[in-house]
């Protein structure tokens, strides 16, 4: 076309421009959102007792390149928070690890005066969890609610943050998306797929038609007992497995439509070849996120701005980490999700006070046109795929808050209490842990699953349990007692290669045991102590009436393990 190309100053210099440009607008979308947000939540009564509405949102993370399940070293990341109510985004944060200026700078005696993009010095896996908390602790500053439940995978620790560093961190409850829980489901079928460890003829068994029946069945048990009891639902899910090898025996009709026929059943030679307690390991990851997965949700909103996102950074192939142009492209995401079509058109009026040409708005103009016949032809064909609407807001990126966590927070310094105040402070609690014979089977029964059953967190923080009864009673009355007690209200998630070794293969070997023994072993809650409430128990699992189980899985001797 014989035109000259834009030179790269000046579009670097209209890009500056513009990105303050979008993220104003951005700012004006997330307001108005939260205000939407908040009125939703009123409305349905979603008030707690300090008079604070609160909501469910959707978060996630994206980066700017491409992990492949191993390189988590990524120079930028975005975090998104949306509600629920509103499908529109309540917060959006950036960090960036990379600034070329200041790189380059460093050979130099002066660093020239720029804007610095780079507010982040932690590895790439930590961006999530920061912005997350960020957007928690602002949820009341900025839209006057608090995020009180969250749907979000489970591939981080951002739970684990939220419950140490956002103010209301203890009310908060996960819900887990069912995508991802299945998807992990089949990641440790295909693991065990894959372990050379087992007998060839065992994992002959796992075919990948037999993986995607395995996650098949799961996503419809899920289906089927939405807002149902969560008993029911982990019992269906624990009875997948047999469904896809044949033995219908304990199906329901509602997902089975040969329910009771055990003719082609499998499940014997199953247990002969030993990858049927293997698969009941990897599914029993899957069962004890009952509690979280009984609303058969899904972060799908959130992963459609990632969508977004990376149609704007060209699939995360270019490098975009130099400068400002990652974080432009996440609030042009962010426009696009909140504004549906028509967000160049707004944006343009907004920024030049002036109506975009007449080829531009017929531009605009076919693209609302086929967007409003695909709406149309999904409506027509029912409800067989979930498909999402564009009608939703976004945020822009906040620095870190630098405020010291000892002047604001959960960490906050409090003033101290007199002994009258502690002495009522120390009746009314233990008064608040009585509890009843009934209450007793109760919390037991409702705290299977353990570390991933959110009651059974909550009712353990206020005890004494086996882990940290000794430290306490050996404690030295000259040493402070803050760190524990700390250590106790708020535990923090470890992990290690050797602790997620055990959890996968605690029940496997419970099965194995029992098999040997020919017992039965049941699941196990919490125990609580009738006469002293504040001590409490929870075995791996229960042997009769006068017997436990307990499982110590060492992480050393799994070189040495047998093959089955």
């Amino acid at each position: 076309m014989n035109i000259p190309p834009l030179t790269y100053s000046m579009f670097q210099k209209i890009e500056c421009f513009l990105s303050k440009e979008w993220e104003d607008r951005l700012w004006i979308s997330i307001e108005k959102a939260g205000i939407e947000e908040y009125d939703i939540a009123i409305s349905k009564g979603q008030v707690d007792e300090n008079g604070l509405a609160w909501v469910v949102v959707y978060t996630d993370c994206g980066w700017s390149q491409r992990s492949y399940g191993h390189s988590y070293n990524a120079s930028s990341g975005v975090a998104v928070i949306i509600g629920k109510a509103t499908g529109k985004i309540l917060f959006l944060g950036v960090r960036n690890k990379y600034c070329s200026v200041c790189a380059r700078a460093k050979k130099e005696d002066e660093i020239k005066e720029h804007i610095c993009y780079k507010n982040w010095t932690a590895s790439s896996g930590a961006m999530e969890s920061d912005i997350i908390v960020e957007g928690f602790n602002h949820s009341i500053s900025m839209h006057k609610i608090k995020y009180l439940k969250f749907i979000a995978d489970g591939d981080s620790s951002v739970f684990a943050k939220i419950k140490q560093k956002v103010t209301y961190g203890n009310e908060v409850e996960k819900i887990h998306c069912s995508n991802h829980a299945v998807k992990n489901y089949g990641k440790a079928l295909y693991k065990i797929k894959n372990d050379t460890a087992i007998a060839l003829q065992a994992r002959k068994f796992l075919t990948v038609k037999n993986i995607k029946a395995l996650q098949e069945i799961a996503m419809k048990v899920l289906y089927e007992n939405a807002h149902g009891l969560v008993e029911d639902l982990k019992t269906d899910l624990m009875n997948g497995p047999k469904h896809v090898y044949g033995d219908h025996s304990s199906c329901k009709e509602s997902y089975c439509e040969t329910r009771g026929c055990v003719e082609n059943s499998k499940v014997v030679d199953l247990k002969n070849t030993g990858v049927y307690h293997h698969i009941y390991g990897a599914l029993d990851r899957l069962v004890a996120k009952g509690h979280q997965l009984i609303d058969n949700e899904t972060n799908n909103r959130a992963e459609l701005y990632m969508s977004i996102l990376c149609k704007f950074n060209a699939g995360k192939r270019l490098n975009l980490n130099q400068r400002g142009s990652f974080e432009t492209r996440a609030n042009l995401s962010g426009l696009r999700y909140n504004n549906g079509i028509g967000w160049q058109e707004e944006s343009w009026k907004a920024i030049t006070s002036s109506s975009p040409g007449e080829h531009f708005k017929n531009h605009i103009g076919r693209l609302k046109h086929q967007e409003a016949n695909r709406k149309v032809r999904q409506q027509n064909a029912g409800p067989v795929k979930r498909k999402l609407k564009l009608d939703l807001p976004l945020l822009k990126c906040r620095k870190t808050e630098t405020q010291s966590a000892i002047d604001y927070g959960a960490n906050a310094t409090q003033h101290q209490k007199n002994e009258e105040e502690v002495n009522s402070e120390k009746l009314r609690i233990l008064r608040s842990l009585q509890v009843s014979q009934e209450d007793i089977a109760e919390i037991e029964k409702n705290t299977r699953g353990q570390w991933d059953n959110n009651r059974y967190v909550m009712e353990r923080r206020r005890r004494l349990t086996a882990s940290n009864f000794g430290e306490v009673c050996k404690r030295r009355f000259n040493k402070e007692p803050h760190n524990l007690v700390a250590r106790i209200l708020h535990p923090k998630n470890f992990y290690s290669e050797a602790v997620n070794y055990g959890k996968m293969q605690e029940k496997v070997v419970i099965q194995k045991f029992a098999s040997a023994k020919n017992v039965k072993i049941v699941d196990s809650g919490l125990f609580i102590d009738e006469l002293h409430p504040y001590l409490g128990a929870s075995p791996d699992g229960l042997l009769g009436e006068d017997s436990i189980v307990e499982v110590k899985c060492q992480y050393k001797l799994q070189k040495i393990r047998k093959h089955y």
